[in-house]
């Protein structure tokens, strides 16, 4: 069964529009193992932080992008 903080994580990323892969990427991993990690499928201690770290490292990214955009 998969934890609690995966559920809100995977909320977030809906909502923001972020796809497994575009986090997998950002924590470095590979899309199976973080998604194995969402479902519950695999365990390991820490991943919690990282793949919240890269979800925001995500946001930030945006963050920064629209700002770009929005001074030209």
């Amino acid at each position: 069964m998969p934890e609690k903080w995966t559920g809100r994580l995977r909320g977030h990323m809906f909502n923001e529009n972020i796809s497994v892969r575009e986090l997998a990427q950002a924590a470095g991993w590979s899309f199976a193992y973080v998604s194995a990690i969402l479902h519950g499928k695999r365990i390991r201690p820490g991943a919690r932080e990282i793949l919240e770290a890269a979800y925001e490292k995500i946001i930030e990214e945006r963050k920064r992008e629209r700002k770009c955009r929005a001074q030209r």
